[in-house]
């Protein structure tokens, strides 16, 4: 009897993935369904230009690139619409002090520290709820 279960289980849950896997419709996902008007603001390390693009137009360079790339575990630098030169990198501004730097830039700390006045946002809005 418990085999029956067990076999009944495994085909539900095997009809449940068919199911997802070819009839989940025409929406859209992954880059396509990211929308230009969005903008991601970066920031060539070489020049020192910074500027936004869309956010499609962003990770479909970002997975272009990542096709070159040797190392998988580093996300590809994007090519600089001022220098030429692969040196661009997703930034941040500080709503602080207003500096713009690589996202991450400050090593095992939050990604969006400001490496000039040390503020994050992150670390605010965590403060606050824990206060309350």
């Amino acid at each position: 009897m418990k085999n029956l279960v067990y076999a009944g289980v495994i085909i539900v849950c095997l009809a449940l993935a068919v199911f997802l896997i070819f009839f989940r419709g025409d929406r859209d996902s992954g880059i396509e369904s990211l929308s230009n008007e969005e903008q991601v603001l970066v920031l060539c390390a070489d020049c020192e230009a910074s500027y936004e693009m869309g956010k499609r137009e962003y990770y479909t360079q970002l997975r272009e690139k990542a096709q070159q790339v040797v190392n998988p575990m580093l996300t590809p630098l994007l090519t600089c619409r001022e220098c030429a030169k692969d040196k661009v990198t997703e930034a941040i501004k500080c709503e602080k002090c207003g500096h713009i730097f690589p996202k991450g830039i400050v090593p095992h700390d939050h990604a969006d520290r400001c490496p000039k006045c040390k503020f994050s946002k992150i670390e605010a809005v965590r403060k606050e709820r824990q206060a309350r």
